[in-house]
């Protein structure tokens, strides 16, 4: 599971999946937080870092790629849910508007 924040992506180690009620899970990697998500396809949570640890890249390195959907990780986020129509999980954050997934 990874964070994407000012600096750059950052690892974690614990997130919390909240639910619409205000429920939450807590998961420590990111086939967990897949294989939940695919069992509750196109419903949206919330996941959120509770501890993260090393930072994986700063901003503007190249090797950049080497993290993502695409290589099994999930990103934190506003909204986050396994879309059965591309089959991947997206995750949407609200105040950067970014997309990843």
């Amino acid at each position: 599971m990874i964070l994407y924040d000012q600096v750059g992506i950052l690892e974690v180690q614990l997130a919390k999946l909240q639910f619409k009620d205000g429920h939450v899970r807590y998961f420590s990697s990111s086939d967990q937080v897949i294989a939940y998500l695919m069992a509750r396809p196109d419903e949206k949570f919330r996941l959120d870092a509770v501890q993260t640890g090393m930072t994986l890249y700063l901003r503007n390195d190249p090797n950049k790629t080497l993290y993502g959907y695409e290589a099994g990780d999930v990103f934190c986020g506003d909204e986050i849910w396994y879309d059965t129509a591309t089959q991947e999980v997206k995750t949407l954050n609200y105040s950067s508007r970014l997309w990843s997934g």
